[in-house]
């Protein structure tokens, strides 16, 4: 099942206490650090159910996807 998009300072609120800065939160919807986030108009909206993925856990993806031999930028 597909979960309800909600506006990444609703997330924050939910998840965070004290809620993570806006600025923060943008940053983190571009990096790719909240699996699912999308850029609605001037928002980003993600899933109620994301959770936030650090570098680490993201480098492991991306060696299990591309093999632990490849080149960085």
């Amino acid at each position: 099942m597909i979960a309800k998009l909600i506006p990444v300072t609703h997330w924050s609120a939910a998840r965070h206490d004290p809620p993570k800065p806006a600025v923060t939160l943008r940053r983190w919807c571009g990096e790719g650090k909240i699996p699912g986030a999308v850029k609605v108009g001037r928002e980003w909206r993600v899933p109620s159910d994301a959770e936030y993925r650090s570098a680490e856990e993201r480098k492991d993806l991306m060696d299990w996807i591309y093999g632990a031999g490849r080149k960085t930028a």
